[in-house]
């Protein structure tokens, strides 16, 4: 291999390299708290026809956690936005309006999370559940942006749970990088 192409190639394998520093995240949270719907009268709600939640006080507290959320129960409350379930998922102001200026769902400990898509899988009079995927990012340089999957249980108070554990695409980019610079340097071998 002559120096142009091995300097090339190593450029490459650099490059590749470091973004495969940063690792997916992994670990599911949950959340407990407080919450009315849109059609709470008098303290009573009735969720049999709720199609909007507002978290009490817009904080949540952390009731679980594990993986890289290890850490974050007991003293850390999330900040949580309230959120329109049905007829589609949106972020709401207090007053109910849409769109709230904010993308984020819910944040706590230099995570956040963004929904991208939500499935009501029951709505009765005693409760609500939903389920969906999202993005889960943090403020860590070392964790990538994750998609996973949630859950939110809705009857006197609410728990929602989500997780993310995805492979890691940079180490296949990097592992096809370093198969094809053997390839070639097999090639250009057999060729001389």
């Amino acid at each position: 291999m002559n120096k142009l192409t091995k300097t090339v190639l190593a450029t490459s394998l650099l490059a590749v390299a470091g973004i495969a520093n940063a690792v997916p995240i992994s670990g599911t949270i949950g959340f407990t708290g407080t919450y009315t719907t849109d059609t709470t009268v008098g303290g009573n709600l009735n969720l049999n026809t709720a199609s909007q939640i507002f978290i009490t006080n817009d904080v949540a507290s952390v009731n679980y956690a594990d993986g890289d959320f290890t850490g974050l129960t007991g003293t850390n409350n999330a900040v949580y936005n309230d959120f329109q379930f049905s007829p589609s998922f949106a972020l709401i102001n207090e007053d109910g309006s849409t769109p709230a200026p904010e993308t984020v769902l819910w944040s706590v400990g230099g995570f956040s999370m963004v929904v991208t898509s939500l499935n009501i899988i029951s709505q009765s009079a005693a409760g609500i559940t939903l389920a969906g995927t999202g993005t889960i990012d943090s403020t860590n340089v070392a964790l990538d942006a994750t998609d996973g999957t949630w859950t939110f249980s809705a009857n006197t108070g609410f728990t929602w749970s989500s997780g993310a554990t995805v492979p890691e695409p940079a180490f296949l980019s990097l592992l096809g990088v370093g198969l094809i610079g053997f390839g070639l340097s097999r090639r250009k071998k057999a060729t001389v």
